[in-house]
C-alpha cells in the first residue's frame, strides 16, 4: 500500500545512512511534505559519498556558500565537463526543508529498546509533522475513491502500532536495543497481513497466489499463466551446483531437494486448488507474450484434459466486457474511458495531435517562441537530439527528467567518458609542446606517445575526483589499467592510419587531406546560421580541431572537425550510414560550419566521429569534403560529400522551426533506436525494437 510504503521508505532511509538514493526516494514520495530538490541531493550525491543527515546539512551549508560566492561570474568559463553548481536559490531551500525534516526523524538514528521505537512512531504518525495523512486526502476534484486503499492502509497501521503499543506496555520487552533497519524488520513483519477493499456493488474476485489459495473453496476457479515454463512453477536453479552435484551431495545426506520431489509438489498444489472448485473451473493461458514470441500451454493443461471433458475458447484482447457487470462506477468514469478510446484511435492514425507531441495551448507556444527566439543560443547536441527523437528531447530539455542510477563502488559510464575526453586532451596538449606546433602522430611517435598517455590519463582522473564521485578508492588502480587501454589503443590506430596515409597508395587513407591536430575542446558562441529564411545562434565545444598539413597541396586552410564518442553506438544511427540520409547527423557539420566562421578564409576538408573504444576503424560518419589525387597531387571537391553536407545544415533550420511552433511527436527517425537511458522512457508510449547492442 503506497501510504504504508511511504513509512517503511522513511526507515529503509535510516537504515541506509540517508544516502543519496535515499534522500531521492523520500523527496519522490508524495506523501511527505518536504521541499528536497533532487537536483541539489543529486549534484552533491555524485560529487562525494555523503551518509547521515548532519554530513549532508554540513555539505548543504558548504554548496550554498560556494553558490553565493559564484553568481554574478562570468559563465562558461573552464572545461565544458564541469558541472555547474545548482542556483543559489535552490540549494537554500534544500537545506532549510532538511533542517525541518531531520528536527522531526533524527530519532530514527537511536538505537532504543522495541516498545521505545513503537511508542516513538505512533507519537510521530499521531502529530503527523510529515502531513502524511493530509496528503492522502489530497486528491483531484474530491475524487476520494482513488484514495481509499491509501486510506484502509493508513487506519489500519493505526491500529496495529496501538495494539502493539499496548501489548509491549502490558507484557513488556526484553529491552534489547535494536537499529533502524531491524525495528524495520519487525514493523514488517507485523504489517505483512492484507487490507480488504470491497468494490461498491459488493462483486468481485479474490486473487491470490496458489499456495495462499489452497484449501479453499470457492464458486468459480480460475488458474491463469498457464504457459508452458511458467506453471508449474521451475524449480529454482542453483549458480555453483548442477543437478547432478546436487543429486550427489543429496545421496552424501545433505538435504538438498532433487527435481522430483519439486515436481510432486507442484503437482500435488494443482491438484488441492482443482478440489476447490464448487462449480466450474477454468484454465487459462496467452498464446503470444509481450514481446511476440508464440507460448504453448502448460503440461497440466494437457493432463486435465485427458481426464475431464473441457471446452477450449479463444479469447481476444478485446474482449473485456463481462455480461451484467458495470464497466464503470460513475458517468464521469463512462466518458472517460470514451474519450480515451478516441484518443488513442487518433494516436492510431499518425497525424499530429495534442495526444502525439503537439502544443495547442496558446500561451505555452507564445513562451515557446519567445525561449526559442533569434537570441537563444542553440547546441548542436541538443539539435541532434531532437532530430534523433523530439520526444526524448521534450522529455529531457523541457520536462527536465532526468535518469539517474545509483553512485556505483566504480566510475560510472559518463564520468568515464569526461575522465577519457579530458585525457585526449591533456595528452595532445603536451604534444604540441612537444612537436612545436599541431601534432600529426607517426611511427617514430610511439615511445613518447605510451608516457604522454598515461601521464595525461592520471591527471584527469585526479581532476575528476575534485568535481564528481570516480568510485571507491581502492578500486582506482584497477579502473585506472581498464581505461588505459582505451586512449591507448585509439592512439595506436591513429599512428596505424597516419601510417598508411604517408606510405601506402591503397585505399582511400591516401586521398584524405593530412590534418593535424591544433586544439581541443575549443569553445565558440553567438555563431550564426541562416537557411531558408529562419536565422538562429548556436554555441558549444568542439572536441578536436584539426588544420592542414599536407605537404602534396596547398592544405594550409583546410580544417577538420572532430567529435570524440565512447563507442560507435554513442553516435547518430549507432554509425549506420543511413543516418545521413534521416538528417540526424549534425554536431559534427554545425562544428565543422562554426569553424568556417571562427577562422577566417578556412575551408572544410572532412568532419567525423571518433569512437575511442571498440574493435577495428574508430571513424565513424567520416565525410570528407576533398580529396587528394596522389597520381597528380591536386585537389579533388566530392561533390556527393558536399551535397550531403549542406543538407545536413539545410535541416537544422526545420527542426528549430518545428520547436517553436511546439511540435515534439514521438517519432524516432527510422536509423535510430530507443536508447537505454532514455529520460522519458518510462512515460513514452511507443515501443521501437532496440539495435542488437542495446538488448
Amino acid at each position: 500500500i503506497p501510504a504504508v510504503r511511504a513509512v517503511g521508505a522513511l526507515f529503509e532511509a535510516a537504515a541506509e545512512g540517508w544516502t543519496r538514493r535515499a534522500l531521492v526516494n523520500l523527496a519522490a514520495q508524495p506523501f511527505y511534505a518536504n521541499d528536497f530538490d533532487t537536483r541539489v541531493v543529486n549534484y552533491l550525491g555524485y560529487t562525494t559519498s555523503l551518509s547521515g543527515l548532519d554530513a549532508w546539512l554540513e555539505a548543504l551549508r558548504e554548496l550554498e556558500a560556494k553558490a553565493q560566492a559564484s553568481e554574478g561570474q562570468e559563465e562558461g568559463a573552464g572545461s565544458r565537463h564541469r558541472r555547474a553548481l545548482p542556483n543559489a536559490v535552490r540549494i537554500t531551500r534544500t537545506r532549510e526543508a532538511l533542517e525541518r525534516f531531520a528536527a522531526h526523524v533524527h530519532q530514527a538514528d537511536t538505537s532504543r529498546p522495541l516498545t521505545e521505537w513503537v511508542a516513538w512512531l505512533d507519537d510521530l504518525l499521531d502529530d503527523d509533522p510529515l502531513e502524511i495523512e493530509q496528503r492522502i486526502y489530497t486528491v483531484p476534484e474530491h475524487r476520494y475513491g482513488i484514495a481509499r486503499l491509501d486510506i484502509a492502509g493508513w487506519n489500519a497501521l493505526r491500529g496495529v502500532l496501538r495494539e502493539w503499543r499496548e501489548a509491549l506496555e502490558l507484557w513488556g520487552d526484553d529491552d534489547a536495543p535494536l537499529g533502524a533497519a531491524q525495528f524495520h524488520e519487525r514493523l514488517q513483519d507485523v504489517l505483512s497481513g492484507d487490507a480488504a477493499l470491497w468494490t461498491p456493488t459488493r462483486r468481485g474476485v479474490l486473487v491470490l497466489e496458489g499456495l495462499a489459495a489452497m484449501y479453499r473453496s470457492v464458486d468459480h476457479l480460475f488458474v491463469v499463466g498457464m504457459e508452458s515454463g511458467r506453471f508449474p512453477s521451475p524449480p529454482p536453479r542453483s549458480t555453483v551446483l548442477d543437478e547432478a552435484d546436487r543429486t550427489a551431495l543429496r545421496e552424501a545426506g545433505l538435504p538438498l531437494e532433487g527435481a522430483t520431489v519439486w515436481e510432486a509438489r507442484e503437482q500435488s498444489l494443482f491438484r488441492l486448488l482443482l478440489s476447490g472448485a464448487r462449480t466450474s473451473t477454468t484454465l487459462s493461458y496467452v498464446t503470444m507474450d509481450e514481446r511476440g514470441e508464440l507460448q504453448v500451454p502448460s503440461a497440466f493443461v494437457e493432463a486435465v484434459e485427458d481426464a475431464h471433458e473441457m471446452r477450449r475458447e479463444d479469447i481476444s484482447p478485446e474482449r473485456v466486457i463481462t455480461p451484467d457487470y458495470p464497466l464503470f462506477s460513475t458517468p464521469a468514469a463512462g466518458e472517460q474511458a470514451a474519450n480515451a478510446a478516441a484518443v488513442e484511435k487518433l494516436r492510431e492514425t499518425g497525424a499530429p495531435s495534442p495526444y502525439r507531441g503537439m502544443v495547442e495551448d496558446p500561451s505555452i507556444l507564445a513562451r515557446l517562441a519567445e525561449r526559442f527566439g533569434d537570441d537563444y543560443q542553440w547546441s548542436p547536441t541538443q539539435l541532434e537530439q531532437y532530430a534523433q527523437c523530439p520526444w526524448g528531447w521534450f522529455a529531457a530539455r523541457l520536462l527536465r527528467l532526468e535518469k539517474l542510477d545509483d553512485p556505483d563502488q566504480e566510475m560510472d559510464h559518463a564520468t568515464r567518458g569526461v575522465v577519457l575526453h579530458d585525457a585526449l586532451k591533456r595528452f595532445f596538449d603536451m604534444a604540441a609542446e612537444r612537436k612545436g606546433g599541431p601534432v600529426f602522430l607517426m611511427p617514430a611517435d610511439t615511445d613518447w606517445v605510451h608516457e604522454f598517455a598515461e601521464v595525461a590519463l592520471d591527471d584527469a582522473i585526479s581532476a575528476a575526483k575534485a568535481e564528481t564521485w570516480v568510485g571507491q578508492e581502492v578500486l582506482l588502480p584497477a579502473k585506472r589499467e581498464e581505461l588505459k587501454r582505451i586512449p591507448l589503443s585509439y592512439l595506436e590506430w591513429e599512428i596505424e592510419l597516419h601510417d598508411k596515409m604517408t606510405r601506402s597508395n591503397r585505399g582511400n587513407a591516401p586521398k584524405m587531406v593530412r590534418t593535424a591536430v591544433k586544439e581541443h575542446e575549443k569553445g565558440f558562441d553567438n555563431v550564426v546560421l541562416e537557411r531558408g529564411g529562419v536565422r538562429f545562434r548556436y554555441r558549444g565545444w568542439i572536441d578536436r580541431v584539426e588544420v592542414g598539413c599536407d605537404e602534396r597541396v596547398d592544405s594550409a586552410h583546410f580544417v577538420a572537425a572532430v567529435d570524440y564518442k565512447t563507442t560507435r553506438y554513442s553516435t547518430p544511427g549507432a554509425g549506420e550510414a543511413e543516418a545521413w540520409d534521416d538528417d540526424v547527423v549534425l554536431q559534427v557539420p554545425l562544428y565543422a560550419h562554426a569553424l568556417r566562421k571562427l577562422m577566417s578564409g578556412s575551408e572544410v576538408a572532412r568532419v567525423e566521429y571518433r569512437a575511442l573504444k571498440g574493435k577495428g576503424e574508430k571513424a565513424v560518419h567520416r565525410l570528407q569534403l576533398y580529396e587528394v589525387d596522389w597520381k597528380t597531387s591536386s585537389l579533388v571537391e566530392q561533390n556527393d560529400a558536399q551535397e550531403k553536407f549542406e543538407r545536413a545544415l539545410d535541416a537544422v533550420p526545420r527542426l528549430v522551426l518545428s520547436v517553436r511552433s511546439g511540435q515534439f511527436p514521438v517519432d524516432l527517425a527510422a536509423s535510430c533506436s530507443c536508447p537505454s537511458w532514455c529520460h522519458g522512457k518510462d512515460i513514452c508510449r511507443a515501443h521501437y525494437e532496440p539495435k542488437g547492442w542495446q538488448r
